[in-house]
């Protein structure tokens, strides 16, 4: 594997950032919803450019659900 070729680079760069935002979320920190979805959105742009639409819209779905977990998490600060 040669892990300095663009395309692998980019999965790289993507999976530590869904991996950092993991590691937040599970810490309780609102702020890993942001980085998951920066994470899912390099993989939307990447999969559509590698002509695999099907993962370019599960991670479209992916982070709707993130969104919907930072509003959640934002809306229940505000209330206590």
């Amino acid at each position: 594997m040669d892990l300095l070729t663009s395309p692998r680079l980019y999965e790289f760069v993507f999976a530590v950032l869904g991996i950092v935002g993991v590691f937040l979320v599970s810490i309780k920190r609102k702020s890993g919803f942001i980085w998951i979805c920066l994470g899912q959105l390099g993989y939307i742009f990447y999969f559509y450019y590698m002509n695999q639409y099907y993962l370019a819209v599960q991670n479209i779905i992916l982070s709707i659900f993130n969104g919907y977990g930072f509003y959640y998490w934002t809306k229940k600060e505000k209330h206590e």
